[in-house]
């Protein structure tokens, strides 16, 4: 939509599933995943794909991908995690990382590691360029993660259905320190 006017300034784009993602904007590029199992691109001005054909996933695509230096990474409800390049559309890791559970909240990269939560409430630091585990275990969470991560100053925030707040070392998945965020 035109946002001065409210007017439609390309034609809707149909997928062949419901859109629950929040899309990513990245220069004149819009991504955004579907329940058909396919993870889109579109020209930010026309509306008009920028691939051939959709990336496609073994899942749903439900949160929001995240771009680092030219890569689009994106998890989904197969418990999955893809590197895309952004510009071609085609996966970048030799095969996807294997959370063994959904993934329904975006990943964070710090520092060269991309830090993904599965549902199960076991966290993840890889390598950005390679998809290879860094961290030497995976951290675990007391509940179901659905919350996008966060991190600042070399520390990922995570907000587990469990109603605690994770502050975990980037770097290293350790742990330091919990917040209770129940009444």
């Amino acid at each position: 939509l035109n946002t001065d006017s409210g007017q439609l300034r390309w034609p809707p784009v149909e997928t062949q599933g419901a859109i629950a993602s929040t899309p990513l904007i990245v220069g004149d590029t819009l991504y955004i995943g579907s329940f058909d199992k396919g993870f889109y691109a579109l020209d930010t001005a026309t509306g008009k794909p920028r691939w051939t054909v959709p990336f496609q996933g073994d899942g749903w695509f439900w949160e929001r991908a995240i771009e680092y230096k030219g890569r689009i990474y994106i998890g989904n409800m197969d418990g999955k995690v893809y590197a895309i390049d952004a510009k071609s559309g085609k996966m970048v890791w030799s095969s996807p990382f294997e959370a063994h559970s959904a993934i329904r909240s975006s990943p964070v990269v710090v520092d060269g590691v991309l830090i993904i939560a599965s549902t199960n409430g076991k966290i993840y630091g890889l390598d950005a360029e390679t998809g290879k585990e860094r961290w030497p275990v995976e951290s675990t969470v007391g509940g179901e993660v659905i919350s996008d991560l966060a991190a600042l100053n070399g520390v990922v925030y995570v907000h587990a259905q469990d109603g605690i707040l994770y502050g975990l070392e980037a770097t290293t998945g350790r742990p330091l320190w919990t917040f209770s965020l129940k009444k």
